[in-house]
């Protein structure tokens, strides 16, 4: 994608992505969520300062699994007010790996030979 263009990210509720100059992004990070309303802002809070230490420019690529809460609402709002925190909506619950998928397919940062997770938490 051409730098400062944007598209709408996903076919079943749009997004409209921001116009960011792609050829400066350090990290992208791929963050697959479902029904993960009540998680959002911590993540954000401890998140975003950290990526922030660690590089100049990264995008926060949420990839909403089919959520019925208010998570796709959340990342609007979060979008709006951080420009690199970017959402992708699948139309319904797909399963982690294909939510990874459709981020990598989606990140405008740097494409690695492999992609590494940094960590999977799963509630009891």
């Amino acid at each position: 994608m051409a730098a400062g263009s944007t598209y709408e990210a996903s076919s079943h509720d749009k997004i409209r992505r921001r116009p960011v100059d792609t050829r400066q992004l350090e990290i992208s990070v791929i963050v697959p969520v479902c029904n993960e309303s009540r998680n959002m802002q911590a993540l954000l809070k401890r998140l975003v300062p950290v990526l922030e230490l660690c590089a100049a420019s990264f995008e926060i690529l949420f990839v909403d699994d089919g959520s019925t809460d208010d998570t796709l609402g959340l990342l609007r709002a979060a979008h709006a007010a951080d420009p690199r925190i970017l959402a992708l909506s699948l139309s319904r619950n797909f399963g982690k790996e294909i939510a990874i998928t459709a981020g990598i397919d989606h990140v405008r940062g740097p494409r690695p030979s492999s992609w590494m997770p940094i960590c999977s938490i799963r509630r009891n």
